[in-house]
């Protein structure tokens, strides 16, 4: 198949040492910490496939938010309390992540159903790609 698709040019290869097929597993967290003292960041908050390229930068942005709270904290600057608002800022958006998420891997979906000889829908689906990056990546 890969050879197929690569046509007219030519790709070769001795052996296949290793492959699989890709699963897209999509969880968040129930809770972003326990008891304001173990905090959870990035992976082990979310898990969704890397289509959209988004879950280093929202791993970033979480260590961003706790931080400046832990700083505060640390420096008599703010009261504990205020690590409590991290989980429920950070949940929210993880959960649009993953719906955002499992949105693209239905719409690449649609890119699997096509065939290099039948081709005819692409536009379709480029249309319908096109349309969710403008919606979602403004």
């Amino acid at each position: 198949m890969i050879k197929d698709i690569f046509h007219p040019f030519e790709i070769d290869w001795d052996e296949v040492n290793w492959w699989s097929a890709y699963e897209v597993g999509q969880r968040i967290i129930n809770q972003y910490s326990l008891h304001d003292s173990v905090f959870f960041i990035g992976d082990a908050c979310h898990t969704h496939s890397p289509r959209a390229g988004l879950g280093l930068n929202t791993a970033f942005l979480e260590a961003h938010n706790l931080a400046w709270k832990m700083a505060l904290v640390l420096k008599g600057m703010a009261v504990p309390q205020v690590l409590s608002t991290y989980g429920p800022e950070r949940h929210g958006v993880a959960k649009e992540l993953v719906q955002m998420d499992r949105r693209l891997v239905e719409i690449y979906a649609g890119l699997e159903k096509q065939s290099k000889d039948n081709f005819s829908d692409a536009s379709e689906w480029l249309s319908n790609l096109h349309r969710f990056q403008a919606a979602n990546y403004a």
